[in-house]
């Protein structure tokens, strides 16, 4: 790490963020994958997975599971399962801007676990499902305004709304 004296001078805030992002690349630079002996190493198949998700969740499985190479596998496999579980998942009449919507909140709230998103997922999509049944005359307004207030959160939304009623 290489500091220049001029780096936002007087701006202790900017430096010691500076600082915390530059350690934190080091420390992903350092993280190994777990040494398990040859013939226990791991069969997983990461077919169709994106190199760079493939990376979370091997990083995140030996954080959590560094010592247990069973845990290590099922953790693993769950992820990879819940990742093409996302994918697959079928929301007929969802909207596609709601189904963005609804991936970049759980994808934010869940970073890297791809079975809390999934299952996240499947709880906003019939939220919305749930909203899109309530038909009063000032229930347009309503949506309209619960989904300013919880952008991408149907749950939240969902919840919302039934109180206001």
């Amino acid at each position: 790490m290489n500091l220049k004296n001029d780096l936002y001078p007087g701006n202790f805030h900017q430096q010691l963020n500076y600082l915390n992002d530059e350690m934190f690349k080091l420390a992903l630079e350092k993280v190994t994958q777990p040494n398990f002996s040859e013939d226990n190493k791991s069969k997983i198949c990461f077919k169709n997975i994106p190199d760079d998700i493939k990376k979370i969740i091997k990083n995140n499985a030996y954080e959590a599971y560094f010592d247990d190479k069973e845990m290590f596998d099922i953790y693993t496999l769950e992820q990879i399962d819940a990742y093409n579980g996302i994918y697959d998942y079928r929301m007929d009449g969802v909207p596609a801007w709601v189904v963005e919507s609804i991936i970049t909140y759980t994808a934010s709230k869940y970073f890297g676990d791809y079975s809390g998103q999934f299952r996240e997922i499947k709880q906003h999509v019939k939220s919305f499902i749930q909203i899109e049944s309530i038909k009063l005359p000032q229930g347009s307004k309503i949506k309209q305004t619960m989904r300013e207030d919880f952008p991408g959160n149907y749950n939240a939304q969902f919840k919302s709304i039934m109180n206001t009623l």
